[in-house]
């Protein structure tokens, strides 16, 4: 992992983070973005970015690199933060542009988040995963996510329709 830092997101990365959105969109079809990027305004990424200055509401990490651009971007989030049952429910998910694959960028986030999520007491991590990206999918199998369910047609490039896996860590 050359010159690679990973740390907290800020405010200020928000137009950078906006950027990265759109360019990782097109490089795989393996998540839910496209040219478009997350289609958020920049006051709308900047509002997201503020709810991970409550370190109980997930933890928003950025990868960058020597020149200062975001290559590589994850986040836990909790999904119900309003519902006292299900608080212990965090959702994963990570991004990483394709000229910085297999540097291990991914596992180092990896790390950090789930060592994050044991000191707030998270009790399930859940993310999903295309159900053809054996490569991610074989990565959080390494961290101790297992296969729960398979949701059909979850996301469409072009004509086709992909399937997802959610998959939980449990702690």
């Amino acid at each position: 992992m050359k010159n690679i830092q990973i740390r907290k997101g800020k405010l200020s990365d928000a137009q950078k983070l906006l950027e990265f959105f759109k360019k990782v969109g097109v490089e795989t079809d393996f998540l839910m973005m496209d040219e478009n990027g997350v289609g958020m305004t920049l006051e709308q990424e900047i509002d997201h970015l503020k709810q991970y200055d409550n370190p109980k509401s997930g933890l928003y990490l950025v990868a960058t690199n020597e020149n200062g651009e975001i290559v590589g971007q994850s986040a836990i989030t909790q999904d119900y933060p309003t519902r006292k049952k299900a608080e212990h429910i965090y959702s994963f998910g990570i991004a990483i542009l394709k000229d910085y694959w297999n540097q291990g960028i991914a596992s180092q986030m990896m790390e950090q988040l789930i060592n994050h999520a044991k000191q707030i007491g998270v009790g399930r991590l859940d993310l999903f995963v295309i159900t053809e990206n054996a490569r991610a999918i074989n990565l959080y199998k390494k961290f101790g996510f297992e296969i729960e369910g398979t949701l059909k047609k979850c996301n469409k490039v072009g004509d086709t329709y992909q399937d997802e896996y959610i998959m939980a860590l449990i702690f």
